[in-house]
C-alpha cells in the first residue's frame, strides 16, 4: 500500500531495490530526492529552488493520497470492464516489481537514473485505452501478458485528475501552439520545474500530442511529473500463465487494496468489492 511521504519512501527503500522497464535494463539502486541527485547540474539558484519546491509538492501529493477515496474498476458478469479512455501503466510482471510500485509509482530519477529515451524525464509514463482505433507504432496491450502486468488508475478520483493536469506532453504542445494557455492551466512553480528540468531533458517527447503523432500510439501517452501514489491504482491485470504471480494474488491484493485483479481474458480473480484483505504489507 502507498507510502505517505518522501521520508516514508526513503525508509522503505533504505536497503536498495532493483528497477527495470521496457527501456531499462535491471538496475540496483537506492532512493533519493531529485535535489540530492541532480542539484549539482543546476545552473543557477532558481533551478536549485525548483528541485526543492518539487520535493515539497510531491510530499503534499503523497499526503493527500492518504485520505482519498478510490473506486475499483467495474465488474460485470465476472469480467472487468475496460473502456475507451481508461488510463493504465505497464510494468514487469514480478512480485518484487509490484511490491515496489505498491509504495508509489515513481519516476526513475528518484533513484538517480535518467529515463532512457529522453521522452519524459522526471516523469512517470501512462498510456490510454483506445479501443475503436488501432494506433501505429506499438501494440496496445490493455490486459496482463506473460511478461507484463497492467495497472489501471481511477480517473474519476480528484487527486488523479489533479495529477493528469500536470502532464508534460500536453504542456509541450501548448508551448508550441498556445503558450498563452500555459499560465491558465499550470501553476507558476510547476511551470518553472517543467521549464528547468523536464522540457530541456525530454526533447524526444515534445511533439507527442501534436497532429504529427495523431495516428501513433505516442499521442495517447501521459507524462506525470514525479509519479503517482499507488493508492490510486484500481485495477491490476496479470497473466494466468504466470503461475508464480497467480499463486500470490492474496499478497497483490494487500499491496493494492483498492484494485480489482484480473487476467488476460478480463476474468476477475479478486475484487475488493466482494472481499476484505488483512493489514497492508509493510516495507
Amino acid at each position: 500500500m502507498s507510502e505517505y511521504s518522501i521520508k516514508d519512501l526513503r525508509k522503505c527503500f533504505e536497503k536498495g531495490l532493483t528497477i527495470e522497464g521496457a527501456n531499462l535494463e535491471p538496475h540496483r539502486v537506492k532512493f533519493g530526492t531529485f535535489n540530492e541527485f541532480f542539484s549539482k547540474y543546476a545552473e543557477n539558484d532558481e533551478e536549485k529552488a525548483s528541485l526543492l519546491w518539487f520535493e515539497k509538492y510531491f510530499d503534499s501529493i503523497l499526503l493527500e493520497s492518504q485520505t482519498t477515496t478510490v473506486t475499483p474498476m467495474q465488474v460485470v458478469d465476472g469480467q472487468v470492464v475496460i473502456e475507451d479512455g481508461m488510463i493504465f501503466h505497464r510494468c514487469t510482471q514480478t512480485l518484487e516489481t509490484l511490491k515496489n510500485i505498491s509504495k508509489c509509482l515513481l519516476a526513475t530519477e528518484w533513484f538517480g537514473v535518467l529515463e532512457q529515451e529522453g521522452e519524459c524525464r522526471f516523469c512517470t509514463s501512462l498510456n490510454t485505452v483506445r479501443i475503436p482505433q488501432i494506433r501505429k507504432g506499438f501494440a496496445q496491450t490493455y490486459v496482463g501478458r506473460n511478461s507484463n502486468c497492467v495497472l489501471y488508475f481511477d480517473t474519476s478520483n480528484p487527486l488523479m485528475q489533479k495529477l493528469l493536469k500536470t502532464d508534460y506532453y500536453r504542456y509541450a504542445e501548448l508551448k508550441r501552439t498556445a503558450p498563452e494557455e500555459i499560465k491558465k492551466q499550470y501553476s507558476p512553480e510547476m511551470i518553472k520545474f517543467i521549464e528547468h528540468w523536464i522540457l530541456p531533458n525530454s526533447k524526444g517527447g515534445m511533439k507527442y500530442h501534436s497532429d504529427e503523432y495523431k495516428n501513433m500510439v505516442n499521442y495517447d501517452w501521459w507524462a506525470i511529473p514525479g509519479g503517482i501514489p499507488a493508492e490510486l491504482v484500481n485495477g491490476v491485470g496479470i497473466s494466468s500463465n504466470n503461475s508464480d504471480i497467480i499463486s500470490q494474488i492474496e499478497e497483490i491484493a494487500k499491496m493494492f487494496p483498492n484494485a480489482v485483479i484480473f487476467d488476460e481474458n478480463r476474468q476477475v480473480l479478486y475484487s475488493p468489492l466482494e472481499t476484505t484483505t488483512d493489514s497492508p504489507l509493510g516495507c
